[in-house]
């Protein structure tokens, strides 16, 4: 420093009367005064008293403490530092008198402390320049106190800003000088201290005197310190491990004393080479490894230096590879099919994937696991040097198929828009819902509920509902039939037919009453609700094909029925396939069969004349 140091008592006299311990190091002594003119008035500047700092006494020194005295000795015996900075004159009334002391690293210096000071004048102890506390009183009955300081880390001011070692000043200071009349009534410097009391000319006043010129005389204006010690704190280091990240960290207050880790990974001693550590952010361990770390000393060469006692820690850290993330790649998605994108953090990890209880199987080099049935998909990742990931798990579903029927709660597929459009009703649990009225896929609003359709013409409608992530629902059809007019039909219709069984294709819907009259008369075969059997019917639809026998002794091939009463629907196409068709008097064209020839024939189909018919 560059004050220069002078002292009533040696460092070494002072270190022994402090009983200071190893750690602390006592650098000197200061004393501050007021700087005064030939008048002996100080020197002000801008309303503020000069000082400076001496070249002569410290005013402090040792006292033997007397344990026969309870003023200055405390429950030890032995001996303490006592200051007594004089007052009277401006030129010797300090600022302060301070000690000095210097420490390194954190941890916690504690001292006695007693004072005997007027209410301006005070002990002041301070940290790198920062007050951390005082004290203050006077009289018979100030006792022995303790007071401590805690050191923590790098010093954020004072001689030794920026390093790790830190300045303890504990300092006596002095209130400002004072000036006002004294006891002559003169104006002139009043020294520190309590007003002499004076006597009362009454009797009755003399104890109050005598309490106040004992206050009096026990003022000293003087402090004392005593047990200064440093307990610093002890270097600590562990390792820490955070499996999920494959992060280790090193924990402790390393960062305290100014030291940094070195680290290996192949269980090796770590040298002044060897990688450094981040102790705030860990470090990333690729592969599972023995990790050895070691604490050092940043030299100021830039190199690092060993630290005494050594600190180093080991462990060994098996690394898991990152769990596999599955995503839906909807580009890839389609209506039978739900495409999952695997991928992984651990670079140069392999993902292995599995449907349900199948076989385990590499990911597709596309990154992509194509799913067409409802299952659960489970992924693993691993990588070499690594133990396995953790099992994800992502459960594929199938949406519910669309429920569809009539609102008014008929089952009947015709219906007269003249009279009212159809209105549908659409339920659906989950997804959204698209239909296809021929005109392609059109998407609903809402996902779930029940929605409301109207139709005004003949419809072929296809339904299915549709989920990110899910298989589409199977897809629904259902045709329905608008009749332009209700066109009654009566009296006698008639068809061709030929001997024996003819294939006939209904295109009339028969009213309730021409139903049973003609069935009654007739039999009429069609296949039954398996599909597998010809049964004799109970019910001609339209669009339907029934198998019907002439009697083969009948001469006559064009045949008639007496119809009550039907209506004629204007049909719209079937959709793509093959149906059975009845001609209709117009150019419809269709493959009818050739008794003589046991072969179809594509050709026009007479009015009454069966035949397949393909749409497209």
């Amino acid at each position: 420093m560059a004050v220069p140091w002078a002292w009533a008592v040696s460092v070494k006299d002072a270190t022994e009367a402090l009983e200071c311990q190893g750690g602390i190091t006592l650098e000197g002594f200061v004393y501050r005064k007021y700087s005064v003119n030939d008048d002996g008035d100080i020197i002000e500047i801008g309303g503020e008293p000069v000082y400076k700092d001496s070249e002569g006494n410290s005013y402090w020194k040792v006292m033997k403490k007397k344990d026969s005295d309870t003023n200055t000795s405390p429950a030890y015996g032995g001996s303490c530092l006592q200051s007594d900075v004089p007052t009277g004159k401006p030129a010797n009334d300090a600022l302060l008198s301070q000690i000095v002391f210097s420490v390194s690293g954190p941890g916690i210096l504690t001292f006695y402390y007693k004072t005997s000071t007027d209410m301006g004048d005070e002990l002041v102890w301070y940290l790198d320049g920062e007050d951390m506390g005082s004290a203050s009183g006077y009289g018979l009955d100030q006792e022995w106190e303790d007071a401590e300081i805690m050191v923590a880390g790098m010093a954020a001011g004072g001689p030794f800003e920026g390093t790790y070692n830190h300045e303890i000043i504990i300092a006596f200071s002095k209130d400002e000088p004072y000036y006002g009349y004294n006891d002559k009534d003169k104006w002139a410097y009043i020294p520190d201290g309590p007003e002499k009391p004076e006597k009362s000319d009454y009797d009755g006043d003399t104890e109050w005197y005598k309490e106040d010129l004992a206050e009096y005389n026990s003022y000293k204006n003087c402090v004392w310190i005593d047990r200064v010690v440093w307990t610093p704190d002890t270097p600590t280091m562990s390792l820490r491990w955070e499996p999920a990240t494959s992060t280790l960290d090193v924990i402790g207050n390393l960062a305290d004393f100014g030291y940094v880790v070195l680290y290996t990974t192949d269980g090796s001693e770590p040298v002044p080479t060897s990688p450094l550590l981040n102790m705030e952010e860990g470090v990333v361990l690729e592969h599972s490894c023995t990790v050895t770390a070691k604490a050092f000393r940043l030299l100021p060469s830039g190199s690092y230096g060993a630290v005494s006692p050594v600190l180093r820690v080991q462990g060994t850290f098996s690394v898991q590879t990152a769990s596999p993330v599955l995503t839906v790649e909807e580009a890839a998605c389609t209506d039978g099919q739900v495409a999952l994108r695997a991928t992984c953090e651990t670079e140069g990890a392999r993902i292995w994937y599995r449907l349900g209880d199948a076989a385990e199987e590499p990911l597709p080099k596309d990154g992509l696991i194509r799913v067409a049935r409802p299952v659960e998909v489970t992924a693993v990742a691993r990588c070499e040097g690594r133990e396995d990931s953790q099992t994800v798990t992502r459960a594929v579903e199938q949406l519910a198929p669309p429920d569809l029927r009539r609102k008014d709660g008929g089952t009947d597929v015709f219906f007269d828009k003249l009279m009212a459009p159809l209105i549908l009703l659409c339920s659906y649990d989950g997804g959204r819902l698209f239909v296809d009225d021929g005109g392609g896929w059109v998407p609903q609003e809402g996902a779930g509920g029940v929605r409301e359709l109207a139709l005004t013409a003949s419809a072929s409608l296809k339904l299915i509902c549709r989920e990110p992530g899910k298989l589409s629902s199977p897809v629904v059809t259902a045709d329905y039939y608008c009749v332009d007019s209700q066109l009654l039909v009566g009296g006698t219709i008639g068809f061709q037919v030929a001997k024996g069984w003819n294939l006939m294709g209904m295109t009339l819907q028969l009213t309730p009453e021409s139903q049973r009259e003609l069935l009654d008369q007739w039999a009429f075969y069609g296949l039954d609700g398996s599909g597998t059997a010809l049964v004799r019917a109970t019910e001609l639809k339209v669009g339907r094909g029934y198998w019907f026998h002439a009697p083969p002794d009948e001469p006559e091939l064009e045949w008639g029925m007496i119809l009550p009463g039907a209506t004629v629907p204007r049909l719209p196409a079937f959709g793509k396939g093959w149906r059975l068709g009845v001609g209709d008097g117009t150019a419809m064209e269709g493959w009818k069969w050739v008794p003589n020839r046991s072969v179809f024939v594509h050709g026009p189909l007479k009015k009454g004349e069966a035949g397949w018919i393909y749409g497209e």
